[in-house]
């Protein structure tokens, strides 16, 4: 027999889905992350150590993007091995782990590995929707849904990130900037993200970085930046103005 549902009773059915999904993931603790990058636009390259802090009888089931080739995966400093995930649309790594019963672990793991071009034939819309981390002379534009860092659908995301790039570049993260040094020889930029986040969003170019500070009630200050290329940075002050109002 065929049961008709209506187009508000498939509405509640999908509300529903979603409030339980998300419900599941605000009940799991949040995979915390420290990384540390070294990103070069220009040349394409990558290099990443991040550790994972697994609460007691945490598993994890993660996954890398194949471009990325794990050099040592560690737990607790004991050697593991990734496997090849060969039934996914986008190839990849899987990397499983578990903290002991009785206490917590960390995951330490060390990835390189090349970006691809970047394309300058596309809109921002279409490089929005690419599944692939790219790069180009122009700049980095690493999407967290890319797989350019181990993560996992199933959990949310709290992290601090150090960003290392070369000379003429600066990087721009999800996150707050807690910790900044530009250089002759390239910059660094430390990100951190207590609440948690779906995903690590990172981008890095031969930006022009112009800030305000800006006075929020209860006399809170909140810095307040644009990064454009130099052809366009003409607009940083409307953006500013904006922002601020």
């Amino acid at each position: 027999m065929r049961h008709a549902i209506s187009g508000g009773g498939m509405l509640r059915i999908l509300a529903a889905v979603v409030v339980s999904l998300t419900s599941a993931l605000a009940c799991a603790a949040p995979l915390h992350h420290e990384i540390t990058v070294t990103l070069d636009p220009a040349q394409r390259r990558l290099r990443v150590t991040d550790r994972i802090l697994l609460e007691p009888d945490r598993a994890v089931v993660l996954r890398l993007a194949a471009p990325f080739q794990p050099q040592r995966l560690l737990l607790d400093g004991r050697a593991i091995a990734p496997e090849r995930d060969v039934a996914a649309d986008v190839s990849a790594w899987l990397i499983t782990a578990r903290a002991p019963s009785d206490r917590a672990a960390v995951l330490e793991i060390h990835y390189a590995g090349e970006l691809q071009p970047l394309d300058l034939a596309l809109d921002h819309r279409q490089v929005l929707g690419l599944s692939q981390p790219i790069a180009g002379a122009e700049g980095a534009f690493l999407a967290a849904n890319t797989g350019w860092y181990p993560g996992s659908d199933r959990d949310l995301t709290t992290y601090r990130m150090k960003v290392i790039v070369p000379a003429g570049v600066r990087p721009v993260a999800s996150g707050r900037l807690i910790a900044e040094a530009v250089t002759a020889s390239g910059s660094e930029a430390i990100f951190e993200a207590r609440h948690p986040l779906p995903g690590i969003d990172l981008m890095a170019g031969p930006y022009t970085v112009t800030e305000r500070i800006v006075r929020l009630p209860a006399d809170r200050d909140v810095r307040v930046r644009t990064y454009f290329h130099a052809e366009l940075n003409e607009l940083a002050a409307d953006y500013l103005d904006s922002a601020a109002t």
